[in-house]
């Protein structure tokens, strides 16, 4: 608002007078126009851009989440060979421990 006040008082004819004419009085709707395009997009911009952050972080949750779920994947199916072996030296199958991985 200072600097519609401003463009009016130092740009638009008469100069130094807050006086306005037809074609002041255009200008500063045209003025007045722009500035609330420039809101408008700022605030949808803004909006975008927290969603934005929200995804980010909801996709990096999802990413841990996985990574844990893999590696508990892992282990239990590393403790399940480990039981299948157990079982098998316990019947004297022979088995080959160095290959197991």
């Amino acid at each position: 608002m200072v600097s519609g006040l401003a463009a009016l008082y130092l740009f638009i004819q008469p100069i130094y007078s807050f006086e306005l004419n037809y074609g002041g009085t255009l200008a500063m709707a045209f003025y007045c126009f722009v500035v609330s395009i420039d809101i408008g997009l700022i605030h949808v911009i803004t909006q975008a851009l927290e969603q934005l952050r929200a995804e980010r972080n909801r996709s990096a949750d999802l990413s841990r989440r996985t990574e844990i779920m893999f590696s508990e994947l892992q282990h239990r199916v590393s403790n399940n060979l480990q039981v299948i072996t157990g079982l098998l030296l316990l019947e004297d199958v022979p088995v080959d421990v160095a290959n197991q991985r």
